[in-house]
């Protein structure tokens, strides 16, 4: 039975999520200072060796020409992921960050690539850590049942897509 027929490869969240990027148009404030802009994204190709579903997170900077430099993975769900996530962000383009009006580099920009396989009838092949990964040393209790507690909860023990940027090195 052919489980792979169906892949798709997606990013998810073209917001970034830390560092954020502000919607493109963004003018300069008062002091002519804004942050880099997102102005073309590249989603990543789905590596023939992937099995499953997965994901990148990925640290970089933006130069003062607003490409992305130093473009590197801090962690993925499988190491298959890590050069066509690379890749694509490093074909991403930016508007420059600016500082009294002038174009400067923008440090320790990060984002997620997500990858998504499905089956022929569309159902996802979840990764086998199932978009979770536990913090080194983390020795997870039940969670909570309070929503905001649970997502704190969530946070401290795994590796999620809203904790990706903390992995800066």
């Amino acid at each position: 039975m052919k489980k792979y027929i169906s892949v798709i490869a997606a990013l998810m969240g073209l917001g970034l999520l830390a560092n954020a990027a502000p919607a493109n148009g963004q003018s300069l404030d008062e002091n002519g200072t804004r942050a880099a802009e997102v102005t073309k994204q590249v989603p990543p190709t789905m590596p023939r060796q992937a099995r499953e579903s997965g994901y990148c997170c990925m640290v970089f900077n933006v130069n003062r020409s607003g490409s992305p430099v130093n473009v590197n993975t801090s962690y993925c769900t499988n190491p298959v992921f890590a050069e066509s996530s690379k890749d694509a962000v490093s074909r991403w383009e930016f508007s420059p960050a600016m500082k009294n009006g002038k174009p400067v580099v923008w440090l320790d920009e990060t984002t997620l690539m997500r990858f998504n396989i499905a089956t022929v009838e569309g159902s996802l092949i979840p990764s086998s850590t199932g978009y979770l990964s536990l913090r080194e040393g983390a020795e997870p209790t039940p969670p909570p049942r309070d929503r905001t507690a649970y997502r704190k909860w969530l946070d401290k023990n795994f590796i999620t897509e809203t904790t990706c940027g903390e992995l800066v090195s």
